[in-house]
């Protein structure tokens, strides 16, 4: 990735940290990282569905082209949430091979748009009025969920346990420069 190299510069022209310093060199990293997710943000994944493909592309590529007559499955559930929180509608479409083709998921969506995009894509969606665990979904339909959305906990951990030995290796560094 090229901005990262970029912000370093950028840094020490700047002078927004000393590199000799612990402090510094967690600013400094803590800054690429930073700028690291807003570009993934703005490249992240965009999808465009005509009347006859899906096409998903990610970072700027041209993406994967989907032909719709390939769709071979469409769940729309609503995730189960802790509390009082009304879930947003989640749209999952997999072809006949059972590979995920597209996901949809944004309160900007309505549950009445979402019943609408599934009966178009396919006569026989399986819409589930009650609120479900991605968990259950993935044991009722194979294949559907990832793991992020299988296992929110487990990954939250994963991103932690990266990020604290992230910021150990820059400790130790620091004192071996």
């Amino acid at each position: 990735m090229v901005v990262g190299p970029v912000v370093l510069v950028l840094a020490a022209v700047l002078g927004l940290g000393r590199f000799d310093t612990v402090g510094g060199i967690i600013t400094v990293a803590t800054i690429v990282i930073a700028l690291g997710f807003a570009v993934w943000v703005a490249w992240r994944a965009r999808t465009v569905v005509t009347y006859s493909t899906v096409q998903r592309s990610a970072f700027g590529s041209g993406g994967r082209i989907h032909q719709l007559a390939d769709v071979g499955e469409v769940v729309l559930f609503q995730r189960a949430q802790s509390g009082q929180a009304v879930a947003p509608p989640f749209l999952v479409v997999r072809d006949r091979a059972g590979r995920r083709m597209l996901a949809m998921s944004s309160p900007l969506w309505s549950p009445a748009d979402l019943l609408a995009l599934a009966y178009a894509l396919t006569p026989q969606p399986a819409v589930y009025a009650a609120p479900m665990r991605p968990l259950d979904v993935e044991a009722r339909h194979p294949g559907a969920m990832r793991f992020h959305e299988k296992h929110p906990w487990w990954t939250a951990w994963i991103v932690v346990g990266a990020v604290v030995v992230g910021a150990t290796l820059l400790v130790v560094a620091s004192f071996v420069i």
